[in-house]
């Protein structure tokens, strides 16, 4: 091992066992080296140390600095090439090589090409480099799915995931998970879609969506939008039901339910599908069930769940 790859192993064991200023406030960081980066204003390769997260490649002048000199997304990320000894040489690639000197034709080299950028990365270790070429490719593409996903939920009603704080678990489905949580500071429900569902579960989770934000009436959830978050988990954010669903209020033992409130939630439930039937062609909730029945308060009933 050469001195610059044993320099590299000991700044990530330093940065592993001290956590280092910049890695304290990047979340979700997967790798950090020293790089040498290619500098195309000066036409140099400069010293600099990269953070790897989940969603951004940050670039920093030394591993002690608070501030770093670039944030890239990963997501802006067209194509990645890596170059060694032991797999590619540099001129292989097909891509605009920087100069580089006799002694650094022996490093290994990743080419990052970006929408609005390039990035040239050297160093003296094949094995850190396929190891970052690795994790940038999988992490793009997971950033790639996600915005694809993303890019089903209407501009409209598309919702900033940093915005919503999730709380304690309010229930569970074969497809799905409820949670209570905040929206700016508002109570909300957020459902959240399950892993490892099936295609037609993802679709009718997006068909919902879709179908809620044109629902307007005082008996049917009120949505407020949708987001994907970093793990790819498609999530409805909707109003928060005091009470629960009619299920708890019906077999809440401190609770006398009256033959009028009986009656009420008869009429609310059928004004509710009464709407959802005007429509051409009609909606049709296919789960309605006292699970389904939303309470907000004692006079007030809402329909959710499945429609489609």
């Amino acid at each position: 091992m050469n001195h610059l790859a044993l320099r590299q192993k000991f700044v990530r064991e330093q940065v592993k066992e001290f956590s280092l200023p910049c890695s304290q406030k990047i979340p979700n960081v997967i790798l950090q080296d020293s790089w040498c980066v290619f500098d195309a204003e000066s036409k140099s390769w400069e010293s600099r140390f990269l953070v790897h997260s989940d969603e951004k490649l940050f670039v920093f002048h030394t591993p002690y600095d608070s501030h770093a000199i670039e944030e890239l997304e990963l997501q802006s990320i067209v194509d990645i090439q890596v170059s060694g000894s032991r797999k590619t040489s540099l001129s292989d690639m097909t891509v605009i090589k920087p100069p580089c000197n006799k002694k650094m034709m022996k490093n290994s080299f990743i080419y990052i090409n970006m929408k609005k950028c390039c990035l040239w990365l050297s160093c003296g270790s094949l094995d850190i480099a396929l190891s970052w070429y690795q994790h940038l490719q999988e992490n793009r593409k997971r950033n790639t799915l996600r915005d694809s996903k993303q890019l089903c939920i209407p501009a409209n009603i598309r919702i900033d995931p940093e915005t919503v704080v999730l709380g304690s678990v309010i229930g569970s489905g074969a497809a799905a998970t409820v949670y209570q949580g905040t929206w700016y500071k508002t109570k909300v429900a957020v459902k959240q879609l399950l892993d490892q569902v099936d295609r037609s579960e993802e679709e009718c989770f997006f068909d919902e969506m879709n179908i809620l934000q044109n629902l307007h009436h005082p008996n049917i959830v009120t949505l407020f939008g949708g987001y994907v978050n970093s793990a790819r988990k498609p999530s409805i954010v909707f109003e928060f039901a005091t009470r629960g669903s009619l299920t708890n209020v019906l077999y809440d033992p401190l609770l006398d339910i009256t033959n009028a409130m009986k009656l009420r939630f008869l009429v609310q439930t059928a004004q509710a599908l009464s709407y959802l039937h005007s429509f051409k062609p009609p909606i049709i909730h296919r789960d309605l069930k006292p699970a389904n029945i939303l309470v907000s308060t004692q006079q007030a009933f809402h329909l959710h769940s499945k429609f489609c």
